[in-house]
This record gives structure tokens, C-alpha cells and sequence, in this order.
């Protein structure tokens, strides 16, 4: 009995020795200050700029309005972020930290586990997003223009490498997705809405290289696959594309049109295996090939 006291009282003290630390030694400017320094040793990629962080009982920090600050120089502001460290790992090499992430009237919860020091090979994160909603998504170049709304959620993963880098995981499912379209053939079709409610998304990310293993969309115009590679570049205009997939058309949307003798002869003769397709070339010059 005494060996349950006796741990007890020690997570009791530990407990008391987080609170006045975060009460008297970080006062919630410091506090934010460090952890937005930790976080940006081990992600320079991605900047992170923390407001003081208030302490949420029993054993939370939380920080409103955080930003993130991507390498082109782009910021995202998110609603809050809360922090929860488990007791049982305050004292130990690694450290496991429940988080949860208030942003795009959606949410992120999870546990990223951080080893001693500052390098990202030993960090493990399991996380599962919720109802994020993301508006008016805008990409453009010479030949396309695009806006698109969803709302996602899914899970994500990330495991340390050995001898290898470390490896990122992630399942997700987009609904909703709506789409504004616009190229100079799609005009001349006067179509440019293209509306999918469900697409089903594995990727996995080592050594910048994002591979999809599966990208499967639903809609009442059209199914699509998509598979293939993007090799990340720092500048997110220059990241390279490899992708290939296949559309089917529903019989509805070929209905629609009929009375384009090109279009349907196109629709018919790939009924039964969809229209293949390939998007090489990069982000900021794509090359689209039926």
C-alpha cells in the first residue's frame, strides 16, 4: 500500500512543480517565447510566433491566435492551441504532449511525443482532424484558375526513421468539395463548377517526396482516380508533378452534352475505363494531357 501512496505523491509533486514553474519561472511571454523557439529549431521550415500562453487547470497551456509562417512567406493565423504534457513523461528522455488545435471552425487533436533535444528524427505524432473547413482555396496560372471550398478531416502520422528519415503518413477524407474551374476549353463548354462529395486521399511523405497512393473523388458529373509523386521544393511553384489518374463521367453529365458530337464521341469511347490522364511539368507550370 505504501508504494501506491508513495507514487501518488510523487505525481502529486510533479504536478505542483509544473504549476509553479509555469506561474513563477515562465510567466506567459516567456513561456510562449520558448515554445515558439523549440518549435522553429525543429521545424525551420515552418515558422511559429506564439501569443503568451495562459495556463488552462489542471495541467493545459493554451495560446490564442498562434501563426504559422510558411517558407514562401505566406501566414496562417489559427484559433488556439492547447498543450496537455502527461504527467507520466515530465521526468523522462522523451516527452509526450496531448495538443489540440481550434482552426477553420474545425479542430486537430493528438499526441506528438519530442525527444530530449532539438532534432525532428526522434518525434513521433498521431493526430485526427475534424471538420476543418477550408474557403476559397485559390490557385492560378496561364492556363487554369481555380477556387475550391471542402471540409476536411482524417488522420495523420509521423515515425522517426531508422537509419532512414523520418516517414509521414496520411489518410483523409474531403467532403463537400466544391470547385471553381476555369480554363479557355472549359469556357467554351460554359463549364466551370465541379462539385465532389466524397474524395478519399493515403499519401505518404519521406525525403520531400509525396507520394499518393490513392486519391479516389466522387461526384454526380464525375469519378476520379489519381496516383503518382510530387517532389517538394522549398518554393512551392517549383515542386515537381508526376500524376496520372483516369475520369469517368457519369451518364448524366455526358447527357448534358449531346448536342457535342467531339465531347461524346471523347465520353463513349472511354465509358467503360474512364478517360485516362497525366499532370507532369510543376505547380507553377502543369502540363495536362488526356
Amino acid at each position: 500500500m505504501m508504494g501506491v501512496k508513495t507514487t501518488f505523491l510523487y505525481i502529486g509533486y510533479a504536478v505542483l512543480a509544473f504549476l509553479v514553474l509555469c506561474y513563477l519561472l515562465f510567466p506567459g511571454k516567456t513561456a510562449g517565447h520558448i515554445m515558439a523557439q523549440r518549435l522553429n529549431n525543429i521545424t525551420p521550415e515552418l515558422q511559429v510566433e506564439l501569443s503568451p500562453v495562459k495556463l488552462v487547470p489542471p495541467l493545459k497551456l493554451k495560446t490564442i491566435n498562434p501563426v504559422l509562417t510558411l517558407s514562401n512567406g505566406k501566414a496562417i493565423t489559427l484559433g488556439s492551441l492547447t498543450l496537455s504534457p502527461k504527467p507520466f513523461t515530465l521526468f523522462s528522455s522523451r516527452k509526450d504532449l496531448d495538443f489540440r488545435i481550434e482552426a477553420f471552425n474545425g479542430v486537430v487533436t493528438g499526441t506528438v511525443s519530442v525527444p530530449s533535444g532539438t532534432s525532428p528524427s526522434g518525434i513521433t505524432l498521431v493526430s485526427t482532424l475534424a471538420g476543418l473547413e477550408i474557403k476559397s482555396l485559390h490557385y492560378g496560372n496561364t492556363a487554369m484558375d481555380i477556387l475550391a471550398d471542402f471540409k476536411l478531416d482524417g488522420t495523420l502520422m509521423y515515425t522517426p526513421g531508422q537509419p532512414l528519415p523520418g516517414i509521414a503518413k496520411g489518410v483523409f477524407h474531403l467532403s463537400n468539395l466544391k470547385t471553381e474551374l476555369y480554363t479557355p476549353v472549359l469556357e467554351q463548354l460554359n463549364l466551370s463548377e465541379f462539385n465532389f462529395t466524397s474524395v478519399e486521399i493515403s499519401c505518404t511523405l519521406q525525403n520531400n517526396r509525396l507520394e499518393i497512393t490513392r486519391l479516389d473523388a466522387k461526384g454526380a458529373q464525375f469519378a476520379m482516380a489519381l496516383t503518382g509523386t510530387c517532389l517538394l521544393n522549398p518554393s512551392m511553384e517549383k515542386t515537381r508533378l508526376d500524376l496520372k489518374g483516369k475520369i469517368q463521367p457519369t451518364p448524366s453529365f455526358v447527357t448534358a452534352f449531346a448536342g457535342l458530337s467531339s465531347v461524346t464521341m471523347l465520353f463513349e469511347d472511354k465509358k467503360n475505363g474512364g478517360i485516362p490522364f497525366t499532370l507532369s511539368g510543376t505547380v507553377e507550370k502543369p502540363i495536362f494531357k488526356l
